[in-house]
């Protein structure tokens, strides 16, 4: 009898250190927790940060379209253009050229 209230004793003797040990645990999981609840609500302002980079980097993608339609629209415009400028400045070598021999003709007459 007295054997076995000594092993009660001693089992009695390691239940009472459970609690602390309990507190040590919990006070360790909840360092975890608040460390954890840190790098979320970083990870959180990291993704809403990026979402709305994305945003703002789609709508310059939106300006960067309009912009380059306008060019292209203005190249368009050139392009419709230039087979007519090439044509006057065509003629005006063949203005030039002509006025040129008519300039050597009138010279020639008037003897300069």
């Amino acid at each position: 009898m007295e054997e076995l209230l000594k092993q009660i004793l001693g089992k009695l003797e390691l239940l009472e250190g459970i609690p602390s040990k309990l507190e040590v645990i919990d006070s360790k999981l909840e360092q975890m927790e608040r460390a954890n609840q840190e790098r979320f609500n970083r990870l959180e302002t990291a993704a809403l940060e990026l979402l709305a980079d994305s945003k703002e980097t789609k709508e310059f993608q939106k300006e960067v379209r309009v912009e380059f339609a306008k060019v292209n629209n203005c190249l368009d415009d050139i392009n419709g253009k230039l087979p007519y400028l090439i044509a006057d400045v065509d003629i005006l070598k063949e203005d030039t050229a002509q006025n040129k021999r008519e300039i050597k003709v009138m010279k020639k007459l008037i003897g300069v």
